[in-house]
């Protein structure tokens, strides 16, 4: 994969997911300020990269630019427009702006390439995954928030995936089972119960198997 294109991509992640709270998320889909708060880390985080990888600030201008424009139509389409299909367009917009930059401005990575390589697997295992799967399977099972401690579903989730990449960079394939095999054990109470919830559970865990191989393949 374009190694420029990483490097953006690394920026995109922090922005728009892990550097961005889950209240921020929400609150930039109503105000103006919270968006603009959103612009404004997301600019600090590529300056940032700017300085490490030295990018031509015209460069990091058009990133800028383009997800400022891309934020805006998403906000002013936000409630008008089904949530996964807005999330799909959004993220694939910025994805493509940030591949067409990269392959008409490519950088040195100055030897960090394959450290960059693994901290954007790292960070696409985590919480993009979590975001994009409530988001797109939330409606299939409402979870009682008096029945889990907050957080906690995502965090294991995260744990999981990072354990399945550490599996597949061994090329121990078989072992992640081991960790579907765990989770399983840990909730057969509420699997054998609540049917619901068990085919919401074998949806998450099937995802994040998906999740990890694709991702896997495709940045590495």
């Amino acid at each position: 994969m374009n190694e420029t294109f990483l490097v953006f991509l690394l920026g995109h992640l922090l922005a728009d997911y892990t550097l961005q709270s889950e209240s921020l998320a929400l609150s930039k889909r109503s105000s103006r300020k919270s968006l603009l708060l959103h612009l404004v880390i997301m600019a600090v985080i590529y300056l940032v990269l700017a300085l490490i990888f030295k990018l031509d600030w015209f460069v990091i201008s058009l990133i800028i630019a383009s997800h400022l424009l891309i934020d805006f139509i998403k906000y002013f389409l936000d409630g008008k427009v089904d949530e996964r299909y807005l999330y799909t367009i959004d993220q694939v917009a910025h994805l493509l702006i940030l591949w067409l930059i990269a392959h008409y401005y490519p950088i040195n990575l100055l030897g960090l390439g394959l450290y960059v390589r693994w901290f954007v697997l790292i960070l696409l295992v985590s919480k993009p995954a979590n975001v994009t799967f409530k988001i797109f399977f939330k409606r299939y099972y409402q979870v009682d928030s008096s029945e889990t401690i907050p957080g906690a579903g995502a965090l294991i989730g995260t744990i999981e995936r990072l354990i399945m990449l550490v599996f597949i960079s061994l090329g121990e394939y078989a072992s992640m089972g081991l960790i579907l095999t765990a989770k399983s054990i840990a909730r057969f109470d509420k699997i054998s119960k609540d049917q619901m919830f068990a085919e919401y559970y074998l949806l998450g865990s099937l995802f994040s198997v998906l999740w990890v191989l694709l991702t896997s393949f495709i940045i590495l």
